[in-house]
C-alpha cells in the first residue's frame, strides 16, 4: 500500500502526538519527544501558525514518518528561511 503525506493542521492533534512517538523511535530519544509533551492547545495554535510547517507520512493510517519545518524571519533582509527538523 502507498504511503499518504500530508499537511498536519489544527484538527491533526492525534496524528501529532503519533509524529512524537515517531521521532521518539527513528532518534532514539523517546524522553524528549513524550515526557513534557505539549498540550493538545498548544499544538493547534503551532499547526495553525503560518511559521510552522508539519508532514505525516501514513501508511495504513499509522505515522511511519514526518518532518517539521520552521520559519525564521531574518532581520538582516527582509526575508525569510525554512528550517527543517
Amino acid at each position: 500500500m502507498p504511503l499518504d503525506v500530508r499537511q498536519l493542521t489544527p484538527d491533526d492533534v492525534a496524528l501529532t502526538y503519533a509524529l512524537l512517538t515517531t521521532f521518539g523511535e527513528a532518534f532514539n530519544d523517546a524522553g524528549t519527544y513524550a515526557d513534557k509533551r505539549p498540550s493538545a492547545g498548544y499544538l493547534r495554535g503551532l499547526l495553525g501558525a503560518d511559521t510552522f510547517i508539519a508532514l505525516a507520512a501514513l501508511k495504513d493510517d499509522a505515522v511511519v514518518g514526518g518532518i517539521a519545518a520552521y520559519e525564521l524571519r531574518k532581520f538582516e533582509q527582509e526575508r525569510s528561511e525554512i528550517y527543517i527538523y
